[in-house]
């Protein structure tokens, strides 16, 4: 601190895990930090009755991260019971290695950058603004590997991460009359996500998620719907086999002869050479629609108080959000305990032909309509009230009575 003007700071963390082969258990992290107080300039007095406090400030460091969930000493053979054949009529247990270990298992890196600026104006508005980085690298991350491996994986350091984004915190406060104070702060930051190295490997398809380079961790992952059939989407009704024939969008081949008016559609965005074949398949036609991570995430604190009494509500919510919700929670009849809900009231029926229905015609026994498309993501935004508080204080007069 020169002058309460220049300030720096410089740490150096030095950790040791038994998590790691001795090799590689030690890790050394360091930080810096250095702030500029610009009000406190010479060169800034004539603006002290407007901004009374200025500050630049900036951050860089790294944590290290040790913790593991396949086992406490991932980097060695570990030994356990297992079940044998019985000998006779007596249980039989054995012991064999269950884990495979890793050696070179390393320290987890996170690289963070942070700059800021806090600012008061006319001490009743103060503003902190913050822009930040952060890379984690050499993520623990445990792969899946065949079965015939006979043994548990161990995690690797597999791959980097990077967010990014910007916080800003607003806050007033002021009085009115002897009495009566209020204050508001207010909260909004913007976070985006995504995977940058995955160590080489191809990206982890799931479900309904994916992991790959350039996304978001565990994206959304699925087919683009294109609206619900309609009977004019089939060349023509079968009045023998009493249903609609021919349709004219491009299906899956597994459900042909099974789609009907009232099925969801989807597009076809490629093929085998990259150009729509005019078929829908799963490995072609699916691409990041969404994720699950919040884009946005902001909060607001009112505050008043009034001689005895106070008052504070606390309001908090998130923007840009996906959701996802399947199984018996969305769906019916797709197993015995999952009964008609009052969101299926207004599915497609051949009396509600409804080409915009939130639900698709229910079918008992086939699934191909519950397939991950953006037909069934929901929009995970919400503000919700989260605290309200109301007070009286008593004199201390009246208390110790």
């Amino acid at each position: 601190n020169f002058d309460q003007r220049y300030l720096l700071e410089a740490n150096l963390r030095y950790d040791l895990s038994s998590r790691f082969h001795k090799s590689n258990r030690a890790g050394l992290f360091p930080s810096f930090s250095a702030g500029w107080r610009v009000s406190e300039e010479e060169f800034f007095s004539s603006l002290h009755d407007v901004i009374n406090n200025l500050k630049v400030r900036a951050s860089w460091g790294i944590l290290g991260n040790q913790y593991v969930g396949s086992s406490d000493y991932p980097y060695m053979a570990v030994v356990g019971a297992v079940s044998a054949p019985n000998i006779g009529t007596g249980a039989n247990v054995g012991s064999t290695q269950t884990s495979l270990p890793n050696p070179a298992l390393h320290w987890e890196t996170i690289n963070m950058t942070n700059i800021g600026l806090d600012m008061s104006i006319g001490r009743k508005l103060t503003l902190t603004a913050d822009w930040f980085i952060k890379n984690t690298e050499d993520i623990l991350l445990r792969l899946t590997y065949p079965g015939v491996l006979g043994m548990s994986p161990t995690e690797e350091n597999i791959g980097s991460v990077q967010n990014k984004g910007w916080e800003v915190d607003l806050r007033w406060q002021d009085k009115v009359g002897r009495d009566f104070r209020y204050a508001s702060t207010f909260i909004l930051s913007d976070v985006t996500n995504k995977i940058t190295n995955f160590g080489g490997l191809q990206p982890s398809i799931g479900s309904y998620t994916i992991k790959r380079v350039g996304d978001p961790i565990d994206a959304f992952y699925g087919l683009v719907a294109d609206g619900i059939a309609m009977p004019w989407d089939f060349e023509r009704y079968d009045p023998v086999a009493k249903r609609y024939v021919g349709p004219k969008f491009p299906i899956m081949d597994s459900d042909a002869g099974l789609v009907q008016p009232g099925d969801i559609k989807y597009k076809d965005l490629g093929g085998p050479n990259g150009d729509p074949d005019g078929k829908i398949s799963l490995d072609h036609d699916r691409k990041v629609v969404g994720s699950s991570i919040p884009r946005y995430t902001f909060s607001y604190k009112g505050e008043m108080a009034w001689k005895g009494f106070d008052f504070s509500m606390y309001v908090q919510g998130v923007g840009k959000a996906d959701g996802y919700i399947t199984g018996a929670g969305r769906h019916t009849f797709v197993d015995q305990s999952a009964y008609p809900q009052m969101v299926h009231m207004d599915r497609w029926t051949p009396q509600n032909p409804d080409a915009n229905a939130p639900y698709p015609r229910f079918t008992a026994n086939y699934s191909y309509n519950q397939r991950f498309s953006t037909f069934w993501l929901e929009d995970a935004s919400y503000i919700r009230l989260k605290n309200v508080q109301l007070g009286y204080t008593f004199k201390k007069e009246l208390m110790s009575r």
